[in-house]
């Protein structure tokens, strides 16, 4: 851990160097968006990939993808900075994002944090009592949610889900609206709806005056103007939700221990590989944004310059291969895995995929994944 310490000071850009007390570190000061997004990967071009969005739609003539600039995260940061401020947001709030896996959930998540704020990520297919209960617990000053996204053929209604647990709540906090599956304003319906496919016309979402507020509409009104923010290295980033039955506590990950998790993650990248440096090829990242190695594996590779590739859907659609078919799309050279991952041998076997040759899982997983891929080097991560 002390070698960690050592990587991170001489890793990232420390404008006050932290000190360590009891294996975390505390104070300093850095400008976390430049460390991980602005600064990486020298002489890139601002309009090359950052960031590979595979949703969850996928059949033989359409995918449903994204492919997101680094300029546009850029712009993406700073304006959600200015919005975040004009909603309130400031030192020790709380930001309740609740959503699939999508490109804004990082970027929330930094900005959040530039205003000395934390997020608390959800996964939007969580229950209404349990986001009730998230929302009693925490009391966020705002939510930032999306209207619904599909997991295979499941229709998953976020905003419905808030709406209702907001009900018996005593909350007065905002609410911020991406219109992620309902269609533009104005765009007649197809002649077909498809299930599983964006955009689905048959959703109707509820907006409630003076609180709820569209994400779009708003986000055309601010400039890309937001000052320089340096973080201390005990800074929380995001509170996760522990539970059993009900809440227990919230696991808190701070500043510094996402650039140690950073700088485990980079030595699993190369380290197991036997390479000096990460492979500049496809990283595909299948943590969720509502967990620990979801978001620092994410931080992870982006903090090197490369793009991840990330993921809205399912594992098993439209059937068991598809991680396969994403793998072979992207060519990627490493699979990024949380723990609760399980894969078809069967069905995996179907796609010739040659360009991975690493996969970072735990421990646990080991047995299986080697069944599934021996001819790539397994390594392991200790990030849940």
């Amino acid at each position: 851990m002390a070698d960690h310490f050592e990587k991170i000071r001489k890793n990232f850009e420390w404008n006050d160097d932290f000190s360590v007390l009891n294996g975390k570190a505390h104070g300093g000061k850095i400008d976390l968006f430049k460390a991980l997004i602005e600064k990486p990967g020298k002489g890139r071009d601002e309009f090359e990939t950052a960031i590979y969005w595979e949703g969850n739609y996928w059949d033989e003539m359409i995918h449903d993808c994204a492919e997101v600039e680094w300029e546009t995260i850029g712009v993406l940061y700073r304006k959600i900075g200015n919005l975040l401020s004009k909603f309130g947001i400031e030192k020790d709030d709380s930001v309740l994002i609740v959503m699939s896996n999508m490109v804004q959930s990082p970027v929330l998540i930094l900005a959040t944090a530039a205003l000395q704020a934390h997020s608390i990520p959800i996964i939007g297919s969580e229950s209404c009592e349990k986001i009730a209960e998230i929302l009693e617990k925490s009391r966020p000053k705002l939510i930032v949610c999306v209207d619904a996204f599909w997991q295979g053929e499941q229709l998953i209604e976020v905003k419905r889900k808030i709406d209702k647990a907001l009900e018996d709540l005593n909350n007065d906090c905002k609410c911020l609206v991406i219109r992620h599956v309902g269609p533009n304003p104005g765009m007649p319906p197809p002649e077909k709806h498809i299930t599983a496919r964006r955009p689905f016309y048959k959703i109707e979402i509820s907006m409630t005056d003076g609180r709820d507020s569209d994400w779009s509409d708003e986000f055309v009104k601010l400039d890309d103007d937001f000052p320089t923010k340096y973080l201390s290295a005990d800074q929380v980033l995001v509170k996760l939700p522990i539970w059993t039955k009900h809440i227990q506590s919230f696991q808190e990950l701070t500043v510094g221990q996402l650039l140690v998790d950073i700088v485990e993650i980079e030595r699993n990248l190369k380290g197991a590989s036997g390479i000096s440096e990460l492979q500049p090829s496809g990283h595909l990242c299948l943590g969720s944004f509502s967990t620990h190695f979801g978001i620092s594996s994410f931080f992870a590779v982006l903090s090197k310059g490369l793009p991840p590739v990330i993921f809205e859907g399912v594992i098993d659609y439209p059937d068991p291969s598809r991680i396969a078919h994403i793998i072979q799309k992207y060519q990627i050279s490493s699979l990024l895995l949380p723990i609760d991952t399980k894969f078809d041998p069967i069905y995996m076997s179907f796609v010739p995929i040659p360009s991975l040759n690493l996969v970072i899982c735990s421990p646990q997983q080991s047995t299986q994944i080697a069944k599934i891929f021996p001819s790539t080097i397994i390594d392991f991560h200790q990030i849940f």
